[in-house]
């Protein structure tokens, strides 16, 4: 194990950073609070040991009221449906089948790569233009992504570590809208 005075700041980190790659998050550790070169079987150990307690958490995990019935008003519009994701690839496709969810979706994309490469990819791929599609989220990186490529954003706040990092920034992204709850879309459309 490692010292409380670097697992301490770290987790502080994370939580601050939720919604990025868990990749990144661990090369952080080396690199920022550890000052030291990756010792690479550490580095997957610890990536294994984060799977498998994503994995027990998305297993518990219920689908948010309204996604289910927000998806399909979305496919009745003819409207693209894509999940971009911090989670590892691999385990969000497994986690969104399980949950009956991956057939709603034309493409899912997790890391390693970053939200913004793999919405950049979906975008270009696609051919899709940003500004009229909107990204869905409820981490800061969800909302960088968005920024950085000139989407909306709808802004999940009830699911947030912290919104207000987020809510504080609104007005920099062209249409913002923060909800607590999908139900409030569907009674929207």
């Amino acid at each position: 194990g490692y010292d409380e005075e670097t697992v301490e700041p770290f987790l502080a980190y994370q939580r601050r950073s939720f919604g990025r790659s868990r990749f990144r998050l661990f090369e952080d550790f080396f690199e920022d609070f550890l000052h030291e070169p990756t010792d690479h079987g550490v580095y997957h150990r610890m990536l294994d040991d984060f799977e498998a307690h994503c994995e027990a958490a998305y297993r518990s995990a219920a689908v948010l009221p309204g996604v289910e019935a927000y998806l399909q008003i979305l496919e009745q519009r003819g409207e693209p449906r894509f999940v971009v994701s911090g989670t590892e690839q691999n385990q969000l496709r497994g986690v969104l089948g399980r949950k009956g969810l991956d057939s709603a979706f034309e493409e899912i994309l997790g890391s390693p790569e970053t939200k913004i490469a793999n919405t950049s990819s979906i975008l270009e791929n696609h051919g899709l233009q940003a500004a009229s599609g909107a990204f869905y989220g409820d981490a800061l990186a969800d909302f960088e992504c968005a920024l950085a490529l000139g989407l909306d954003f709808v802004f999940v706040a009830s699911r947030a570590l912290d919104p207000q990092p987020i809510l504080d920034q609104a007005a920099r992204c062209r249409n913002f809208r923060s909800i607590d709850s999908f139900m409030e879309l569907i009674t929207d459309a």
